[in-house]
Protein backbone atom coordinates (compact mmCIF):
# COMPACT_ATOMS: atom_id res chain seq x y z
CA UNK A 1 0.00 0.00 0.00
CA UNK A 2 2.74 2.46 0.93
CA UNK A 3 4.71 1.66 -2.22
CA UNK A 4 1.88 3.17 -4.28
CA UNK A 5 2.10 6.53 -2.50
CA UNK A 6 3.93 9.41 -4.20
CA UNK A 7 6.39 10.33 -1.43
CA UNK A 8 7.14 13.70 -3.02
CA UNK A 9 3.54 14.64 -2.35
CA UNK A 10 3.15 12.66 0.89
CA UNK A 11 6.56 12.23 2.55
CA UNK A 12 4.87 10.73 5.63
CA UNK A 13 4.64 7.48 3.65
CA UNK A 14 8.40 7.14 4.09
CA UNK A 15 8.01 7.44 7.85
CA UNK A 16 5.29 4.79 7.95
CA UNK A 17 7.51 2.44 5.96
CA UNK A 18 10.10 2.77 8.71
CA UNK A 19 7.48 1.87 11.32
CA UNK A 20 6.76 -1.34 9.41
CA UNK A 21 10.44 -2.29 9.47
CA UNK A 22 10.78 -1.37 13.15
CA UNK A 23 7.92 -3.74 13.95
CA UNK A 24 9.84 -6.51 12.16
CA UNK A 25 13.04 -5.70 14.14
CA UNK A 26 14.68 -4.68 10.85
CA UNK A 27 16.16 -1.25 11.51
CA UNK A 28 18.68 -1.67 8.70
CA UNK A 29 15.90 -1.32 6.14
CA UNK A 30 14.34 1.58 8.03
CA UNK A 31 17.41 3.85 7.91
CA UNK A 32 17.36 4.64 4.14
CA UNK A 33 13.69 5.63 4.35
CA UNK A 34 14.39 7.86 7.35
CA UNK A 35 17.31 9.53 5.59
CA UNK A 36 15.14 10.11 2.52
CA UNK A 37 12.34 11.45 4.74
CA UNK A 38 14.69 13.97 6.35
CA UNK A 39 15.61 15.30 2.89
CA UNK A 40 11.96 16.23 2.25
CA UNK A 41 10.30 19.57 2.94
CA UNK A 42 8.95 19.08 6.46
CA UNK A 43 7.65 21.12 9.35
CA UNK A 44 10.18 21.49 12.17
CA UNK A 45 8.17 19.11 14.37
CA UNK A 46 7.88 16.47 11.62
CA UNK A 47 11.62 16.71 11.01
CA UNK A 48 12.26 16.14 14.70
CA UNK A 49 10.04 13.04 14.63
CA UNK A 50 12.24 11.72 11.85
CA UNK A 51 15.39 12.49 13.82
CA UNK A 52 14.07 10.68 16.89
CA UNK A 53 13.27 7.59 14.82
CA UNK A 54 16.66 7.72 13.13
CA UNK A 55 18.32 7.67 16.55
CA UNK A 56 16.17 4.66 17.50
CA UNK A 57 17.28 2.86 14.34
CA UNK A 58 20.94 3.56 15.02
CA UNK A 59 20.56 2.19 18.55
CA UNK A 60 19.05 -1.04 17.25
CA UNK A 61 21.96 -1.29 14.80
CA UNK A 62 24.37 -0.60 17.70
CA UNK A 63 25.68 2.61 16.14
CA UNK A 64 25.68 4.14 19.60
CA UNK A 65 28.03 7.08 19.01
CA UNK A 66 25.93 8.38 16.11
CA UNK A 67 22.75 7.91 18.11
CA UNK A 68 24.17 9.63 21.19
CA UNK A 69 25.26 12.72 19.27
CA UNK A 70 21.86 13.05 17.61
CA UNK A 71 19.93 12.46 20.83
CA UNK A 72 21.90 15.08 22.77
CA UNK A 73 21.16 17.62 20.04
CA UNK A 74 17.49 16.62 20.01
CA UNK A 75 17.07 16.84 23.79
CA UNK A 76 18.59 20.32 23.94
CA UNK A 77 16.32 21.58 21.16
CA UNK A 78 13.18 19.85 22.40
CA UNK A 79 13.66 21.12 25.93
CA UNK A 80 14.06 24.64 24.59
CA UNK A 81 10.95 24.37 22.40
CA UNK A 82 8.80 22.59 24.99
CA UNK A 83 8.02 19.40 23.05
CA UNK A 84 7.70 17.27 26.15
CA UNK A 85 6.70 13.92 24.67
CA UNK A 86 9.48 13.84 22.09
CA UNK A 87 11.99 14.89 24.74
CA UNK A 88 10.81 11.98 26.89
CA UNK A 89 11.24 9.65 23.91
CA UNK A 90 14.79 10.88 23.39
CA UNK A 91 15.67 10.49 27.05
CA UNK A 92 14.36 6.93 27.04
CA UNK A 93 16.47 6.18 23.96
CA UNK A 94 19.56 7.77 25.49
CA UNK A 95 19.00 5.70 28.62
CA UNK A 96 19.27 2.58 26.44
CA UNK A 97 22.74 3.65 25.34
CA UNK A 98 23.79 4.28 28.93
CA UNK A 99 22.51 0.82 29.88
CA UNK A 100 24.58 -0.74 27.10
CA UNK A 101 27.65 1.16 28.35
CA UNK A 102 27.01 0.06 31.93
CA UNK A 103 26.36 3.65 33.06
CA UNK A 104 23.24 2.70 34.97
CA UNK A 105 23.07 5.81 37.19
CA UNK A 106 23.09 8.08 34.13
CA UNK A 107 20.44 5.90 32.49
CA UNK A 108 18.24 6.24 35.59
CA UNK A 109 18.70 10.02 35.57
CA UNK A 110 17.31 10.19 32.03
CA UNK A 111 14.36 7.97 32.90
CA UNK A 112 13.55 10.01 36.01
CA UNK A 113 13.67 13.19 33.92
CA UNK A 114 11.39 11.65 31.27
CA UNK A 115 8.63 10.43 33.63
CA UNK A 116 7.15 13.85 34.52
CA UNK A 117 7.28 14.91 30.86
CA UNK A 118 4.64 12.30 29.97
CA UNK A 119 2.16 13.06 32.73
CA UNK A 120 -0.18 10.50 34.28
CA UNK A 121 -1.88 9.14 31.13
CA UNK A 122 -1.27 5.42 30.54
CA UNK A 123 0.62 5.29 27.24
CA UNK A 124 3.03 2.93 25.48
CA UNK A 125 5.75 5.55 26.00
CA UNK A 126 5.24 5.26 29.77
CA UNK A 127 5.34 1.47 29.50
CA UNK A 128 8.75 1.71 27.84
CA UNK A 129 10.02 3.94 30.64
CA UNK A 130 8.87 1.43 33.23
CA UNK A 131 10.51 -1.38 31.24
CA UNK A 132 13.92 0.29 31.31
CA UNK A 133 13.46 1.27 34.94
CA UNK A 134 12.88 -2.42 35.76
CA UNK A 135 15.85 -3.49 33.62
CA UNK A 136 18.18 -1.08 35.43
CA UNK A 137 16.96 -2.23 38.86
CA UNK A 138 17.47 -5.83 37.79
CA UNK A 139 21.00 -5.19 36.53
CA UNK A 140 21.92 -3.19 39.63
CA UNK A 141 20.60 -5.79 42.05
CA UNK A 142 21.60 -8.89 40.09
CA UNK A 143 18.02 -10.11 40.42
CA UNK A 144 15.46 -10.65 37.67
CA UNK A 145 12.58 -9.95 40.08
CA UNK A 146 11.97 -6.28 39.02
CA UNK A 147 12.01 -7.34 35.36
CA UNK A 148 9.55 -10.18 35.93
CA UNK A 149 7.27 -7.80 37.84
CA UNK A 150 7.28 -5.52 34.80
CA UNK A 151 6.54 -8.54 32.61
CA UNK A 152 3.23 -9.00 34.45
CA UNK A 153 2.26 -5.43 33.59
CA UNK A 154 3.22 -5.92 29.93
CA UNK A 155 1.15 -9.12 29.81
CA UNK A 156 -1.84 -7.32 31.34
CA UNK A 157 -1.49 -4.57 28.72
CA UNK A 158 -1.16 -7.13 25.89
CA UNK A 159 2.12 -5.58 24.75
CA UNK A 160 3.85 -8.76 23.66
CA UNK A 161 7.11 -7.26 22.44
CA UNK A 162 7.63 -5.84 25.93
CA UNK A 163 6.91 -9.31 27.33
CA UNK A 164 9.65 -10.69 25.08
CA UNK A 165 12.02 -7.92 26.12
CA UNK A 166 11.36 -8.68 29.79
CA UNK A 167 12.32 -12.31 29.19
CA UNK A 168 15.41 -11.21 27.25
CA UNK A 169 16.73 -8.94 29.99
CA UNK A 170 15.81 -11.45 32.69
CA UNK A 171 18.09 -13.88 30.85
CA UNK A 172 20.87 -11.28 30.88
CA UNK A 173 20.59 -11.09 34.65
CA UNK A 174 20.15 -14.81 35.29
CA UNK A 175 20.36 -17.29 32.42
CA UNK A 176 17.80 -20.10 32.28
CA UNK A 177 18.02 -22.58 29.37
CA UNK A 178 14.27 -23.25 29.37
CA UNK A 179 13.37 -19.56 29.18
CA UNK A 180 16.00 -19.01 26.49
CA UNK A 181 14.50 -21.72 24.26
CA UNK A 182 10.99 -20.39 24.96
CA UNK A 183 12.05 -16.90 23.86
CA UNK A 184 14.03 -17.93 20.78
CA UNK A 185 11.39 -20.27 19.40
CA UNK A 186 8.54 -18.02 20.47
CA UNK A 187 9.38 -14.91 18.43
CA UNK A 188 8.29 -14.86 14.78
CA UNK A 189 11.03 -12.38 13.86
CA UNK A 190 14.33 -13.68 12.47
CA UNK A 191 16.24 -10.50 13.35
CA UNK A 192 15.08 -10.68 16.95
CA UNK A 193 16.14 -14.33 17.24
CA UNK A 194 19.57 -13.39 15.90
CA UNK A 195 19.80 -10.53 18.40
CA UNK A 196 18.96 -12.85 21.31
CA UNK A 197 21.59 -15.39 20.33
CA UNK A 198 24.21 -12.73 19.59
CA UNK A 199 23.75 -10.71 22.77
CA UNK A 200 23.58 -13.76 25.04
CA UNK A 201 26.28 -15.60 23.06
CA UNK A 202 24.23 -18.78 23.02
CA UNK A 203 22.28 -20.93 20.59
CA UNK A 204 19.34 -23.28 21.20
CA UNK A 205 20.40 -26.80 22.14
CA UNK A 206 17.50 -28.35 20.23
CA UNK A 207 16.09 -27.96 16.72
CA UNK A 208 12.49 -27.81 17.90
CA UNK A 209 10.52 -26.64 20.90
CA UNK A 210 7.23 -27.94 22.28
CA UNK A 211 5.03 -25.25 23.80
CA UNK A 212 3.05 -26.78 26.63
CA UNK A 213 3.20 -30.28 28.10
CA UNK A 214 3.71 -32.06 24.79
CA UNK A 215 1.15 -34.67 25.77
CA UNK A 216 -1.44 -35.77 23.24
CA UNK A 217 -1.76 -34.19 19.81
CA UNK A 218 -0.02 -30.97 18.84
CA UNK A 219 0.47 -28.83 15.75
CA UNK A 220 3.91 -28.69 14.13
CA UNK A 221 4.26 -25.02 13.13
CA UNK A 222 7.18 -25.79 10.82
CA UNK A 223 5.30 -28.28 8.63
CA UNK A 224 1.65 -27.55 9.39
CA UNK A 225 1.00 -31.20 10.34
Amino acid sequence: TLQRVNVEQVPEALLYKTFCHFNLWDAGKAVPYLEQYLQCELTPYARMVGRVNLAAAWIELEHFDQAMELLCQNIEQLNREGHRRLEANCRELRAQIFVDRGELDRAMEDLNAAIPLLGSEQTTDQLFLRKWHAVILGLQSGSSTPILEFKKEAQARGHWESVREADFFALKVQFQPELFDHLVFGTPFTNYRERICRDLNRVPQAESYIYGSGEGRFLDLATGT
